[in-house]
């Protein structure tokens, strides 16, 4: 567990490092409005992710594990999801993304053009369910070399379209949406076809549909719940104040999620983990539980305080002149991370012993 969760820090250490200190590029020439643009729609893409991915790449870990030895079914399985995926896609969200375009439609208080922000928007969603995949895949397998070179990589490409176009082609805040978005297609073809798709075994199953959705189906709903409860800071901001304030809240959330990098990495690597050494039945196993837990703690506990004392009168100087007020909410944000994180541990017993229907009622109550 230890050496996949310190590989895949390794990678989003390199990665977040890499967008942290970008950021000061990023506050120097857009201005808070274009960053609070660009919050807004990351809400809904973040629920469209939730919606359109149907927890199916959960399922597929799950579902690796009780069939491994069987590659022609697994094959059967992923193919399944992932047809179910597109054409979900191509009759739910396109309609919707021709007709936005078309008709000239705008969102929020602000007014913000449906074409061409929220266009390339639902396009890049498409993209990053299908790499989600992709990435859950590698993991399941426990490749996590393989997995991490793949976010590097992603991060890479989509860094530095952004940098083109927000740096050099003076596009603001469409440049940042439309830079995650080229990145993302430039990186999917090769690590979809070559990495993932090759595994398909080309025929639809029912009953791997059945096992996806009765797996999927509670978690897509604890999941939406989920980013709602996330990011309904975010549409209160856009709706109440003006969007320049939505934009230092967004900076504030994008560098606390420092602290979610170290949190994410080890849930990734922990979760198949637990899966294989639950399946094993070993007598050690509680111990070797609890012996993890305690060191997750300690250094999620260590990052947080460190943030907390040193993040704020940084970022007063880090983050520009514009940003200046980020400083002032920040330790906040970092807290909200720290007390969100206990879910990630204590979530993987639910999804082993497949209960869950759980979850949304605890979401809910949260």
């Amino acid at each position: 567990v230890l050496k996949g969760a310190s590989l895949y820090s390794f990678g989003d250490v390199l990665v977040k490092a890499s967008g942290f200190f970008l950021i000061p590029i990023y506050t120097r020439i857009l201005t808070p409005s274009e960053y609070g643009i660009v919050g807004y729609l990351q809400v809904f893409s973040q629920i469209l992710i939730v919606v359109l991915g149907f927890g199916f790449h959960g399922a597929q870990t799950r579902y690796y594990y009780e069939h491994r030895d069987e590659k022609e079914t697994v094959g059967k399985f992923m193919f399944t999801i992932n047809s179910t995926t597109i054409v979900a896609f191509l009759f739910l969200i396109f309609p919707l993304l021709l007709v936005g375009s078309l008709r000239g439609w705008t969102i929020g208080s602000e007014n913000i053009p449906f074409y061409p922000y929220v266009t390339v928007t639902l396009l890049a969603v498409l993209l990053s369910v299908l790499n989600k995949n992709v990435t859950s895949s590698l993991r399941m397998k426990q490749n996590f070399l393989g997995a991490t070179l793949v976010h590097v990589l992603t991060f890479l490409l989509t860094t530095s379209a952004t940098i083109f176009l927000v740096v050099y082609l003076k596009q603001g805040a469409f440049g940042r949406i439309a830079g995650n978005a080229l990145g993302l297609a430039i990186i999917f073809l090769p690590c979809y076809i070559f990495l993932y798709a090759r595994h398909f075994k080309p025929q639809f199953s029912k009953e791997a549909l059945k096992y996806a959705v009765g797996f999927g189906f509670p978690i897509v709903i604890h999941l939406l719940m989920g980013t709602i409860h996330n990011s309904i800071d975010r549409l209160m901001l856009e709706h109440y104040l003006p969007i320049s304030e939505l934009g230092i809240y967004t900076l504030g959330i994008s560098v606390a999620t420092v602290l979610q990098m170290f949190v994410t990495a080890f849930n990734q690597a922990y979760q198949p983990s637990y899966y294989e050494l639950m399946e094993s039945g070993g007598e050690t196993r509680e111990a070797h539980i609890v012996k993890t837990f305690k060191f997750w703690l300690i250094m999620i506990t260590l990052a947080t305080c460190i943030g907390i004392v040193i993040g704020g009168p940084f970022l007063t100087i880090f983050a520009g002149s514009q940003f200046r007020d980020v400083s002032s909410i920040f330790p906040y944000l970092l807290l909200s991370v720290y007390a969100g994180s206990f879910y990630f541990f204590f979530s993987s017993p639910i999804f082993f012993y497949k209960k869950t229907h759980l979850l949304p009622l605890i979401t809910g109550s949260s």
